[in-house]
């Protein structure tokens, strides 16, 4: 199969709050975009290369192509070279889905590839994928006291973005228990401390499983509010509830 698409950045306007300083200029093809097709359970599909990510960059004018992509649910995940950029969207803008016969399908609502990823069949080509970059990403650095390997989770505080997927992001702390967020959206947003899993990026693809992480950090109470460009640097986990 194949997975064709767009990258734009927004640029913010010069006296606008999104408008962040910069040590120097990052370029589009400096972008790492990666495919992770979803593993499925059966023996036969353990271990294949067609679970491996695929990852390219797009070219000067943000195009990019996935080819040779095996049959299954892909995820479009980004891997940004500046700190004052975020993903804002990534959507299918129409169904352009054409089979290998070149026959186009019959015409449907577009899917939301980043909350349902993208599902392929052997030879369809999925086009029309726009990934939108946006400036006056936020950062947010802190410690926790906790033992053991942890992931910290950061959930959209917000209610109209509960299952903005994007808005979902995860990071290890290091032995001294810091951890640290990039490229993060402005909004206000939850946090919680979990266990470390290895298939804890799951967790961000299910709509169960995004709904119960929600009310685990709704009840511990760790909140903070980010705007565009802030970097915190000082924030400090309480794993009793409540943030500093």
């Amino acid at each position: 199969a194949l997975l064709r698409g767009k990258v734009l950045i927004e640029k913010a306007a010069a006296n606008s709050a999104a408008a962040c300083p910069s040590p120097r200029r990052s370029f589009i093809e400096e972008i790492l975009l990666t495919a992770q097709r979803e593993e499925t359970t059966t023996a036969a599909t353990t271990n294949r290369r067609s679970n491996l990510p695929r990852s390219i960059a797009p070219l000067a004018g943000g195009d990019f192509t996935f080819r040779n992509l095996e049959a299954g649910r892909w995820r479009l995940q980004t891997r940004l070279p500046d700190e004052n950029w975020y993903v804002r969207s990534i959507q299918l803008a129409t169904p352009t889905a054409v089979a290998a016969s070149r026959k186009p399908q019959t015409a449907t609502a577009a899917p939301n590839i980043v909350r349902n990823g993208a599902s392929l069949k052997s030879g369809e080509k999925l086009t029309g994928v726009t990934v939108t970059i946006a400036e006056g990403a936020a950062g947010l650095k802190g410690t926790v006291s906790a033992k053991g390997k942890q992931q910290i989770h950061l959930i959209p505080a917000e209610k109209e973005n509960a299952d903005d997927v994007l808005r979902y992001v995860q990071t290890s702390i290091n032995g001294e228990g810091v951890f640290q967020f990039k490229n993060i959206a402005p909004g206000r947003y939850l946090l919680l401390a979990k266990p470390a899993k290895e298939d804890s990026l799951k967790l961000l693809w299910d709509a169960a499983q995004r709904l119960a992480l929600r009310k685990e950090a709704e009840a511990a109470g760790n909140i903070v509010e980010l705007t565009a460009c802030q970097r915190v640097t000082d924030f400090k986990l309480n794993l009793n509830g409540g943030a500093k």
